[in-house]
C-alpha cells in the first residue's frame, strides 16, 4: 500500500490525468487493501517530488498549486477530438449547462461504482479491482467535458491487461483503441477517419460490459 500511494503519486506529479485512476484506491480503502494512515503518503511524496523547481526558485505555494492554476486553461470546446459523450452531441448551443451537466454526471458516475462496490466489498476479487480502474479510466473522461483526444492512454494500457486476464473479452481493447485511434488520426492526419460518435459509442458498450462483470463478480477467495 505504501508503494502504491508513492507511484499515484509520482504519476500525478507527471500528468494531472492520474485523477482518472484515482478513484480505484478508495475502493481499496473500504476493501481494507488500504489504510487511513497510508494516504499520508500520496502528500509527502508529492512535497519531495517537487522540491527541485522549489529549490529552482519557484514559489513553494505556487508549486503544489499548479494544477488549481491551469483548471482554466483547458479551453472552452466540450470536446476536443475525443471520444466522450460530447462526441455523441454535437450540436449544443448551451455549453456552459452542458459542462455542468457532465460534471455532474462525472460525479454521480464515480459514486454509483463506489455504492455498487461498496455493497459488495466483502465478495471483491482481484479481477473486481481490475474491472474498477478500467471501468474509471474510461468513465470519468467520458463523461467530463473538455477532454482532449490523448485522454484515454491509462484507459487503452489497462484495456489490453483487462484482455490478457479475461481472453473472452479480448474486443475491449479492440474497441477503446479504436476510439482512441479516431482521435489520433484527427490530430494527425487533419481529417476525420470516422466521426467520433462511432469511438463514443464503442466505449459505451464496453463500459455496460464492465458494469456487468463488475456486478457479477465472483466471490473472492
Amino acid at each position: 500500500p505504501i508503494l502504491s500511494m508513492v507511484m499515484i503519486a509520482l504519476s500525478f506529479g507527471f500528468k494531472l490525468q492520474a485523477v482518472f485512476i484515482m478513484p480505484v484506491f478508495f475502493v481499496f480503502l473500504y476493501r481494507k487493501k488500504l489504510k487511513i494512515r497510508h494516504l499520508i503518503v500520496f502528500p509527502l511524496t508529492y512535497v519531495v517530488l517537487v522540491l527541485p523547481a522549489v529549490l529552482a526558485g519557484r514559489p513553494f505555494l505556487d508549486t503544489i498549486t499548479l494544477y488549481f492554476n491551469q483548471i482554466d486553461t483547458v479551453g472552452t470546446a466540450l470536446n476536443y477530438n475525443s471520444s466522450s459523450v460530447f462526441a455523441l452531441f454535437t450540436d449544443i448551443r448551451n455549453k456552459e449547462a452542458a459542462e455542468r451537466i457532465g460534471v455532474i454526471a462525472a460525479f454521480v458516475f464515480v459514486l454509483t461504482v463506489f455504492v455498487l462496490t461498496f455493497i459488495r466489498r466483502r465478495r471483491l476479487t482481484n479481477d473486481a479491482y481490475l474491472s474498477a480502474a478500467l471501468i474509471f479510466c474510461i468513465g470519468v473522461p467520458f463523461f467530463l467535458p473538455h477532454m482532449h483526444d490523448r485522454y484515454f492512454f491509462m484507459a487503452d494500457v489497462l484495456s489490453v491487461c483487462f484482455a490478457v486476464v479475461h481472453p473472452k473479452r479480448s474486443f475491449v481493447p479492440v474497441l477503446v483503441s479504436f476510439a482512441s485511434l479516431l482521435g489520433y488520426h484527427a490530430y494527425l492526419k487533419m481529417r476525420y477517419f470516422l466521426p467520433m460518435s462511432f469511438g463514443a459509442v464503442a466505449l459505451l458498450f464496453v463500459l455496460l460490459v464492465l458494469f456487468f462483470d463488475l456486478v457479477f463478480v465472483s466471490e473472492d477467495s
